[in-house]
């Protein structure tokens, strides 16, 4: 126990003593710490805001869905074995809602007696109400819509009105700028005056009930699952619901956490080296605690609970600096109309804690195996025998490495993606380790055949022999340089995609719930009011019953803690399919795999039918399979002849899955159609509203408009840490300054002996950093062009286009900041002297 308490004294004692070294290394783990720990609050904070919110977001505790109408003999199926309390119902679809003036899409809930079951929606101190005959509207359709509060007149489909309530509460919705429409809510009483929903129109139908408390609602879903194997009919319990409808976050937060994983890198990267740094510096201590009888075992025990220390202290910084700053953080949501609330919370804390404490032990195992491998005497004379490979450092390896994908894996829930994110990283990194390796020999041959000064070849020679140090710069620098500038470039080629700069590439208005007896007539007042003919694109809603001969049957989802792929898998097989028939490919598909046929079927054999690529793999669909639907109780064969790429960005009426012509036709459908144009469109749209009240308009330049602006919202923390890996990148361009002046006094001090004015040893290191600075900042703005080119094209299967602006930012504020750093790191130069540095050492 002695002993035990004698290395705790001497270990906190031998910090203390060399505060400078440690500094560093509490900084460095203090600003990657932060980082990864705000983003794992963020994530905390917003799962557990949903959860909170799930029931008001159902206004249930459960409900049964489909994309229509539930018959009364349904209903009545489905309650028999169901235990509940209270219950409720819900239509939704989507409506033009006209004023005097103009009219604008909305999201229409028509509600039945008891709703919500949970929550609230109200109309300044007025409830919802069943009884009502107002309209209730959300307030931004005020201004819009041109409306007069005194006198207001508006008109949904057949249904005029002249009483509205502006919304001003609904927890039915989490983020108000969720989907491309403002909500109106109508009760159901006033359902047969509307005139819309007609057969085949696009409507979500939910059946909501109230259970008793503590309620196994996992039992209930499986027990209906069981049952009902129907996949356009489906359970959803309140916490999925909120999750699938606020799926976005959750991607977003995923993404915004694999940015934090790679910073967190960087910082164990640099903490690697500021490590070795330090021990270099204790290299005569561990030589005369080692001759003095000290055990390797007790030596390395030290080492640790230093390392251990400066840990817990950089974490402690980073929970102290989050409190003092998440009152700002939250008040920044508010004012962006975002639906954060910042918090502490025990399961991040605790995680962070775990990573951010035990990482830098992990990063530190190398040095203190090699503890025991040091001859004093060598250590006495500053020499350190290099590692030899041997297991231990192999076993080190590949438990960083899985150490890696598992802290990415826990951040996605994704298999695929968790493991390409590892082995990209993985990849990048022997990347540019070898580029650099390339680059150095290339320089050292070509540098004789350059006039060039004498300071300028000694420092670029100076930083050729001192690779180990010139790596970490150029590693953490390159990284944060790519991503700098990574999300610019995939923001700019998002925009340029569905904002082109000739507006006639992307439909101006998108027109759906066409019925078949009002194509000729909308064709008509579209050939009259625009000058252009409209291509209608026939809907028909289906289910997948087989897949060969395996049937196609829901999937039950067991656990709560399931996999992205497993997710997927869920959602694609608990639903309708919508199919469409062509004889030509759109510009914005591509045959990718097997022929389409374009000929009409003739009724021998199976028709044929085109999947969208990444949809085929998600439902396991291969080439020459042969597909069953049913179609309103008819079950139609077909066989699978090629697969497609679609442009989705391309806001034109896309399908997964496509029939050749001549087998859909007399189905039952509604129509789709798309509208391109320069000329004003907006008597056209008047003229659709007034006639076809079924018809929805969706207005593509606003809805692109909405998207760029959240995503401009959301983009910001992305931004943010982005900033903290250069701010990480430049604290260690910081520290390598310093401790490389430190190892070359005795190299200045040779320099000043021969004459060497302490101006130009400067300029001989201002030279050395800004050479590597240079190759880092060229090669990380390269890499960031490589990387958002491979993401815009496999991603998003589009082109990229590149945005420069941020480029010669970036560039413009990295050099400036790069000669400050060197100035005031090479300042303490003017006050030493030769006989000084000699004592210094």
């Amino acid at each position: 126990m002695g002993h035990l308490i004698w290395l705790f004294k001497f270990s906190f004692k031998n910090i203390f003593q060399q505060k400078k070294i440690y500094l560093f290394l509490v900084i460095n783990l203090f600003i990657g710490t932060f980082g990864f720990l705000t983003l794992q609050l963020f994530q905390s904070s917003l799962k557990s805001d949903l959860e909170s919110r799930s029931q008001n977001t159902l206004t249930a505790d459960f409900a049964i869905i489909t994309n229509r109408l539930f018959k009364d003999s349904e209903k009545n199926q489905f309650e028999k074995d169901l235990i509940y309390t209270e219950k409720s119902n819900l239509i939704e679809f989507f409506a033009m809602l006209k004023s005097s003036t103009t009219s604008r899409l909305v999201t229409v809930r028509a509600f039945s007696k008891n709703y919500p079951l949970y929550g609230s929606i109200k109309a300044k101190n007025l409830a919802l109400t069943y009884d009502s005959d107002a309209i209730w509207i959300d307030p931004e359709l005020i201004k819009i819509l041109n409306l007069d509060l005194k006198k207001p007149e508006i008109s949904l489909g057949d249904l005029k009105s002249h009483s509205i309530e502006i919304i001003d509460q609904d927890t039915s919705r989490f983020f108000q700028g969720n989907g491309f429409s403002s909500t109106v809510y109508i009760s159901q009483k006033n359902m047969n005056k509307l005139g819309l929903i007609t057969e085949g129109s696009t409507l979500r139908n939910f059946l909501l009930y109230k259970t008793l408390p503590k309620t196994d609602l996992g039992l209930i879903r499986n027990d209906f699952n069981q049952k009902t194997t129907d996949p356009t009919v489906s359970l959803e319990t309140a916490k999925e619901r909120s999750e699938n409808t606020n799926s976005f976050f959750k991607y977003f937060t995923d993404y915004l956490g694999l940015v934090a994983i790679i910073s967190m890198t960087l910082c164990f990267i640099s903490g690697g080296y500021l490590m070795r740094w330090s021990f270099n510096q204790k290299i005569k201590e561990i030589a005369l605690l080692k001759t003095l009888g000290l055990s390797d075992l007790k030596i390395q025990i030290m080492q640790t609970l230093q390392i251990l220390f400066i840990s817990i202290m950089s974490f402690t910084l980073s929970i102290f600096l989050f409190i003092l700053i998440m009152p700002f953080i939250n008040q920044f949501f508010q004012i962006q109309n975002l639906p954060f609330v910042l918090g502490l919370s025990k399961e991040s804390v605790l995680f962070c804690g775990f990573i951010c404490i035990f990482g830098p032990l992990i990063m530190y195992m190398p040095i203190n195996v090699l503890i025991s491998k040091l001859n004093p005497k060598n250590m006495f004379l500053n020499q350190i025998e290099k590692n030899q490979k041997n297991y231990k450092f192999i076993f080190w390896h590949v438990t960083t490495l899985i150490f890696f994908w598992l802290l990415s894996f826990y951040q996605i829930k994704s298999y695929k993606l968790s493991f390409a994110f590892t082995f990209g990283i993985f990849l990048i990194i022997i990347f540019l380790k070898f580029i650099l390796y390339f680059l150095f020999r290339f320089i050292k041959k070509i540098i004789p055949y350059f006039p060039l000064k004498w300071t300028t070849t000694y420092a670029i020679r100076s930083v050729i022999n001192r690779k180990q140090s010139a790596d970490i710069i150029f590693l953490t620098l390159t990284m944060s340089v790519a991503i700098l500038t990574l999300l610019p470039h995939i923001k700019q080629s998002i925009i340029s995609e569905i904002s082109p700069k000739d507006n006639s590439v992307i439909p101006r208005l998108f027109l759906f719930d066409i019925q078949s007896n009002q194509k000729s007539a909308i064709q008509k007042i579209a050939l009259e009011k625009l000058k252009a003919e409209l291509n209608f694109i026939p809907l028909v809603r289906s289910r997948i019953l087989k897949i060969n001969s395996d049937s196609y049957d829901r999937i039950n989802k067991n656990s709560e803690q399931t996999t992205r792929e497993q997710d997927e898998e869920v959602r694609f097989r608990n639903r309708g399919v919508n199919l469409t028939y062509e004889s030509e490919l759109k510009p914005s598909e591509k045959i990718v795999k097997g022929v389409w046929n374009k000929k009409r079927f003739n009724g021998s054999g199976l028709p044929e039918i085109s999947l969208e690529e990444k949809y085929a793999e998600r439902i396991s669909a291969k080439l020459n399979d042969v597909l069953t639907f049913d179609i309103q109780g008819l079950e139609i064969k077909a066989t699978v002849t090629s697969f497609r790429k679609i442009k989705w960005t391309s806001f034109n009426p896309n399908f997964f899955i496509l029939f050749q012509p001549g087998v859909l036709e007399e189905a039952p459908q509604n129509f789709l159609a798309s509208v391109s144009t320069t000329i004003d469109y907006s008597i056209f749209q008047e003229n659709i509203v007034e006639n076809f009240p079924n018809v929805s308009i969706v207005d593509v330049k606003q809805t692109v408009t909405g998207i760029l602006a959240f995503v401009s919202q959301m983009s910001m923390a992305l931004q943010a840490m982005a900033i903290i890996s250069i701010l990480l990148g430049l604290f260690i361009f910081v520290v390598l300054i310093r401790t490389q002046i430190k190892e070359r006094l005795n190299e200045f001090n040779l320099l000043k002996i021969l004459g060497t004015e302490t101006l130009i040893i400067k300029k001989i290191i201002f030279k050395q950093f800004l050479f590597v600075t240079s190759i880092s900042l060229l090669i990380g703005l390269l890499l960031g062009l490589i990387i958002s080119a491979l993401l815009i094209f496999f991603v998003f299967g589009t082109v990229s286009e590149f945005d420069y602006l941020s480029m010669i930012l970036v560039t413009s504020v990295l050099m400036p900041i790069t000669y400050i750093i060197i100035y005031f790191s090479t300042r303490f130069l003017d006050q030493l002297s030769p006989l000084s540095l000699i004592r210094s050492d």
